[in-house]
């Protein structure tokens, strides 16, 4: 059996989702002092926490730019609908991942596409 997919319950999910993104608390700020007193070590560890946060961030930015995406065409009525083979997309995908834009098959082929790039 093949599940309904429910509009509502998903542009409730994306929204939750944008929500949380939105409003979550960063941790950028760096120490102004006592820094000189740091060794090599703890230097390396701090240095490399700011890379962890950034990449983070990074991938945070990527996703709300996805969930807001997805709400738009969620109000365009083009939700569900893969942009490239123009087929449905199968409902277990979209509630897997409700800001999935392309089916399985397209997204596969991107990713071939940017691996050879």
């Amino acid at each position: 059996m093949v599940p309904k997919l429910d509009l509502h319950k998903i542009r409730q999910a994306l929204n939750w989702e944008r929500d949380q993104l939105l409003h979550r608390p960063t941790d950028t700020e760096s120490p102004s002092h006592g820094i000189e007193n740091l060794d090599e070590n703890d230097l390396a560890d701090l240095y490399e926490s700011r890379e962890i946060q950034s990449s983070l961030d990074a991938f945070s930015v990527r996703k709300l730019d996805r969930i807001l995406r997805a709400i738009d065409r969620l109000n365009k009525g083009t939700y569900g609908v893969c942009p490239v083979c123009k087929e449905v997309i199968p409902a277990e995908r979209l509630m897997a991942l409700p800001y999935a834009e392309l089916c399985v098959a397209c997204q596969k082929m991107l990713e071939g596409k940017e691996k050879r790039a």
